[in-house]
């Protein structure tokens, strides 16, 4: 899911991002302007990956990617999971088993390691199961962002996820009409 990085190298510069405990978070973003064939690439992913659920919310945008997307406003990649692990740990968050809209969600390779984060946007009633979270997730550091129920992710990164928060307080979560099915 890193793939300018790899690709193209010493063309990112880096801009000032903090944890809540004020240390710096390392993170780049890329002084190219997007590829030409990203849009394409993008279009294949979602075609190969997406699901019953996917809705494309922005096309590609190569300035930042998913971590950047949840922890840095869209304004820089951050790559390292060392730093991952850092904002969860100095950001104050936690597991939980009830999401709220806002909370994350840290979806997991066989391995163990960290994949991919996106923000929970809201919660959709079940009569059978617990609420269903909608997540807002921007793939790669060459996608765009893709609005989609929890559980409808690629393959790779569908064997586990954890939600997390910082929120202060542990009130109900609102849950709202879907307009995803």
């Amino acid at each position: 899911m890193f793939e300018t990085q790899s690709l193209i190298g010493g063309t990112e510069e880096s801009i000032r991002t903090d944890t809540r405990a004020g240390n710096p978070i390392v993170n780049s973003r890329s002084r190219l302007g997007i590829p030409p064939a990203a849009e394409h690439k993008f279009l294949g992913f979602v075609k190969e990956n997406g699901q019953p659920s996917w809705q494309i919310r922005a096309s590609v945008d190569i300035h930042y990617n998913c971590s950047g997307h949840v922890w840095a406003n869209r304004r820089t990649c951050i790559y390292k999971l060392e730093e991952w692990t850092k904002i969860l740990k100095e950001d104050g968050y936690r597991r939980t088993a009830s999401p709220h809209p806002d909370d994350i969600v840290i979806y997991y390779m066989e391995d163990g390691s960290m994949a991919h984060v996106g923000k929970v946007q809201h919660l959709i009633p079940s009569e059978i199961t617990s609420p269903v979270a909608v997540v807002l997730s921007k793939w790669g550091d060459t996608g765009g962002e893709v609005i989609h129920h929890v559980n409808e992710v690629p393959t790779v990164i569908r064997t586990k996820h954890e939600f997390w928060t910082d929120r202060q307080n542990d009130s109900p979560p609102t849950i709202q009409p879907s307009i995803l099915v």
